[in-house]
């Protein structure tokens, strides 16, 4: 047993060294735009590989269990446009935009013409071009609104018993970039009590990210007002909050989504 737990943390450490590698790479290098753009393409790469291995007919694409991770991990609109297409355009556009595969390439496995995948493709382009953003489909029902507000009301109360009547049993707390990950309502609020009580007399600020409920969080400032701590997201599952998700040194995005960079003694949360 002992030989198999070194083994296991030598593979953590392994891990853990990449991660962290990756995270002074993001916040040192000016342009990033490339190593994210091939951190995208992985993990669309590893899931699409997972529900449309390279060798399957068309008709054993598990095209639904795709679109249901993507959802549920990354939550980007391509995912709403790409159910929307007709199969023979989603057929296209996964090969050539996604699997980086030739136009003939994608033509010998439909069995049709290349020029009828340049079709295809151009018309599919054109349909995710006019599509609607994360907020059309990730809409709140009138009761989540009023879930959302609450949130907003008790977690600036720091009431315990009023954010535990809005949080589902098994609610999921994460605190990116770091690798704090929380399952369970008692576990969630014992951290908010303990390690996180610093966040006691926070402010916050509403709005939405990545197609979901966002809150500016602002703690506050020995100097006077509140200065940013951190954007939690919110997800819901029904009326009640499923995951919290509150990313921590993003002050300096705050503005991107609307958000001031300091807020003022005394000033109203919205």
């Amino acid at each position: 047993i002992r030989k198999n737990l070194l083994k296991f943390d030598n593979v953590m450490n392994d891990q853990r060294k990449v991660i962290f590698e990756q995270r002074i790479e993001l916040m040192t290098d000016e342009n990033v735009s490339e190593t994210v753009a091939d951190m995208r393409h992985d993990v669309i790469a590893d899931m699409v590989a997972k529900h449309i291995p390279e060798n399957a007919y068309a008709e054993q694409w598990d095209v639904e269990g795709l679109a249901a991770e993507v959802r549920e991990t990354l939550r980007l609109a391509f995912i709403a446009a790409l159910q929307a297409l007709p199969a023979r355009q989603r057929a296209a556009l996964v090969l050539c935009e996604v699997l980086s595969w030739s136009a003939a390439e994608a033509a010998e496995l439909l069995e049709t013409s290349v020029a009828s995948v340049n079709s295809s493709l151009q018309r599919a382009r054109a349909t995710m071009a006019t599509s609607s953003g994360p907020d059309a489909v990730e809409a709140l029902t009138d009761a989540q609104s009023e879930a959302a507000e609450r949130y907003l009301a008790a977690f600036e109360a720091y009431d315990m018993d009023r954010l535990a009547a809005l949080m589902h049993e098994d609610v999921i707390q994460t605190m990116p970039p770091y690798a704090m990950w929380l399952q369970g309502r008692d576990d969630v609020l014992t951290w908010y009590a303990g390690p996180g009580a610093g966040c006691e007399g926070s402010r916050l600020l509403a709005g939405r990210a990545n197609g979901c409920p966002a809150f500016a969080q602002y703690r506050p400032d020995p100097a006077g007002g509140h200065s940013p701590w951190a954007l939690q997201v919110v997800e819901f599952r029904g009326e009640r909050i499923a995951q919290v998700h509150a990313f921590l040194e993003t002050g300096e995005s705050f503005g991107r989504f609307g958000f001031p960079d300091h807020l003022p003694e005394g000033m109203a949360a919205t």
